[in-house]
């Protein structure tokens, strides 16, 4: 792991913990699990490794697509939607034949760990299916996390 993206990953670290305790009422300091985070740094470092405006764009398709197309849980794809993981790689998918497989890979794969950032700081499962079927999600909250995914990939790129 080189030094820069240790960096980033503390940073970010750092940058997280600072954030929820903002949404903590009260003065009260948040400090993330050793597992979070180790979650946190790690996904920071391989998001890092690719150019936040691609990033941006695959969590911005992503959430148009479950706007447009709408959002499930416990499949892939369905007739009335698809689930978050599922809009991931269909974005990924419709933005190989211009940018080449392995530029939409890296795009997609780096917006899947931003999600999982997200989630991981909110000390949830950073297994994005498992997140996304529990019985009790809806839909704005994935959208929210989609959002909550852009800021992250840019404070990661303004890291750099």
């Amino acid at each position: 792991m080189s030094a820069d993206i240790t960096v980033a990953g503390v940073r970010l670290v750092g940058e997280v913990e600072a954030w929820l305790a903002a949404q903590t009422p009260g003065d009260r300091a948040v400090e993330l699990s050793p597992l979070a985070r180790g979650r946190v740094a790690d996904r920071a470092g391989q998001i890092a490794a690719v150019a936040t405006v691609d990033v941006l764009r695959v969590l911005a398709e992503t959430t148009s697509v479950l706007i447009d197309r709408g959002w499930v849980r416990g499949a892939y794809t369905r007739p009335e939607g698809l689930c978050l993981s599922g809009a991931l790689e269909h974005v990924g998918q419709a933005l190989e034949p211009t940018w080449g497989y392995q530029r939409a890979y890296d795009a997609r794969k780096a917006a899947t760990l931003a999600v999982e950032v997200v989630l991981a700081a909110h000390e949830h499962t950073p297994y994005i299916p498992m997140w996304n079927d529990d019985l009790r999600r809806t839909s704005a909250e994935v959208l929210a996390v989609l959002a909550v995914a852009q800021q992250v990939a840019v404070r990661i790129g303004a890291s750099r």
